[in-house]
């Protein structure tokens, strides 16, 4: 279970919380030490029809389109935090 209490994020599936495009980056910096752009962020938001970073607004993408590592940590990201 990731702890996301430093992002002050409660992990509960019936709260909805504001996520940004902030906190998908500091994420993935803590987790795996490597920077991805708000574009990288953006074009998993299209890939995934996503309108808002919000919860459950979006979909699971077909596995072919994400294709760069940093649209997989992103995606990654997004299952987290419950966006797809």
């Amino acid at each position: 279970m990731l702890d996301t209490s430093k992002y002050g994020i409660e992990q509960n599936d019936s709260i909805k919380y504001p996520l940004t495009f902030s906190t998908i980056q500091q994420w993935i910096e803590d987790k795996y030490h490597f920077k991805v752009s708000k574009s990288s962020i953006s074009m998993v938001k299209a890939k995934c029809n996503v309108s808002t970073i919000d919860f459950k607004a979006g979909k699971e993408p077909d596995t072919d389109i994400i294709k760069s590592e940093s649209e997989k940590l992103v995606l990654e990201a997004f299952r987290v935090f419950g966006v797809v």
